[in-house]
């Protein structure tokens, strides 16, 4: 009797695409548009891929400006849902639209930035000068509109404590 061995993966794609949704949604204020945060955390703790846009103004300026995030991580505690942002050096977009460093003489110019944006809709940032022999720091709290994003493509949801 011959023994058969099912082989699944040549049945399944070898790429998958995302599916994105949107999960929960904050105005400026932090209060709640879309969603629930039950959702949201029983979504991040079964380590499902999450994207956050953050909108927020500059009332000084009179500006608004826009953010997609690809989280580098993601936490949860308690009640609070936290996506850390990609470090950021200094940089910008020259003539041909590609990424470069500001082009200074003066390396008082130079700095790297920290961001996390929690599900109330406060960005913190920390940016560090890299100004020479030292090290100096600002931390700047913004009240942002959130959209949280969840690739449902992922695994199948499980685990939900929602009631």
């Amino acid at each position: 009797m011959k023994k058969i061995i099912p082989i699944v993966f040549l049945l399944t794609p070898l790429s998958s695409h995302a599916d994105w949704h949107l999960a929960y949604k904050t105005d400026v204020q932090g209060n709640i548009i879309h969603g629930n945060l039950c959702t949201l955390l029983t979504y991040v703790k079964n380590g499902y891929d999450v994207k956050v846009v953050v909108d927020g103004e500059n009332l000084q300026t009179n500006t608004s400006w826009h953010l997609s995030i690809t989280p580098t991580a993601v936490a949860y505690k308690d009640n609070y849902v936290y996506a850390r942002a990609a470090s950021l050096t200094s940089e910008y977009y020259n003539k041909d639209g590609v990424i470069d460093f500001i082009p200074t003489n003066n390396i008082n110019d130079l700095y790297r930035a920290e961001s996390i944006v929690d599900n109330l809709g406060r960005l913190i940032t920390i940016t560090y000068s890299l100004n020479g022999d030292r090290l100096t720091h600002n931390k700047t709290v913004a009240q942002v509109a959130t959209k949280w994003f969840v690739d449902t493509a992922s695994p199948i949801l499980a685990n939900s404590t929602c009631q």
